[in-house]
């Protein structure tokens, strides 16, 4: 006889949907943006933690938070 067993799988959708809206809610977030128009420039705003968003005529935006 085969016994089956099962796992109870703990309720984490409430603080899946809890971490993602802390994460994911910008209505109140602020933020620097900056542009790069070399890749020095690039790398220079990469490393102090800025990140890539889109080039727009030959110009790189880029953006982090408050």
């Amino acid at each position: 006889m085969i016994k089956s067993m099962t796992t109870r799988i703990p309720e984490t959708n409430s603080t899946l949907e809890n971490l993602e809206h802390a994460i994911f809610d910008e209505r109140h977030a602020e933020f620097h943006s900056a542009i790069a128009k070399t890749v020095e420039e690039a790398r220079q705003l990469t490393d102090t933690g800025f990140e890539y968003v889109c080039t727009y005529n030959d110009v790189t935006l880029f953006t982090k938070r408050k």
